[in-house]
């Protein structure tokens, strides 16, 4: 239940840094009565972890900008999203997606040729904390497995069950191993 309030606050809180307060309002109050998201704290899904993680990645990284005059702050807010964009990796492979298009802001959302070296600059220190949260469960995967698995392997054995020579098309269209 923790988790759920802190999640419907953080999403008042980004929201609030993007839009009007009161859009950031309704979106953590939509959260905060939202019955299956209330279903899934209660029985501490993995959701509702990779809900957290990701806010804090996305709020990390938009304070970073309100920092951009202030180095020192700016870093420590760059790190924290790439701290917890690592973690959400972690928790759920598919958010690798995000730091793609993190960088691309951090690198893009500013004007002139010196703002974009200081945006290459914060974007690799977003990126090296991101993998510094990563590379643990890599180097375990390799020396487990003596493979370079960046997280999990699920989603490639996934991928083969419903795809691989084995699976065969059932009537109607359905597949079966």
């Amino acid at each position: 239940s923790f988790i759920g309030a802190l999640n419907s606050v953080l999403i008042y809180e980004v929201a609030g840094l993007v839009f009007p307060r009161v859009v950031g309002f309704i979106a953590g109050l939509m959260v905060a009565i939202y019955g299956n998201l209330i279903i899934l704290e209660s029985t501490l899904e993995p959701t509702v972890f990779v809900l957290l993680f990701n806010l804090l990645a996305v709020y990390f990284l938009l304070r970073s900008k309100g920092h951009s005059n202030e180095p020192n702050m700016q870093h420590i807010h760059v790190v924290a999203a790439g701290a917890f964009t690592g973690i959400s990796i972690i928790t759920k492979p598919s958010f690798l997606l995000f730091p793609v298009v993190a960088v691309v802001w951090l690198l893009f959302d500013r004007s002139g040729k010196a703002f974009f070296y200081k945006g290459l600059r914060i974007s690799a220190l977003y990126l090296a904390a991101t993998a510094l949260m990563v590379l643990p469960i890599t180097l375990r995967n390799y020396v487990k497995l003596n493979d370079v698995v960046l997280v999990t392997a699920d989603a490639g054995k996934v991928f083969y069950h419903g795809n691989g020579a084995g699976a065969t098309v059932l009537e109607g269209g359905g597949l079966s191993d």
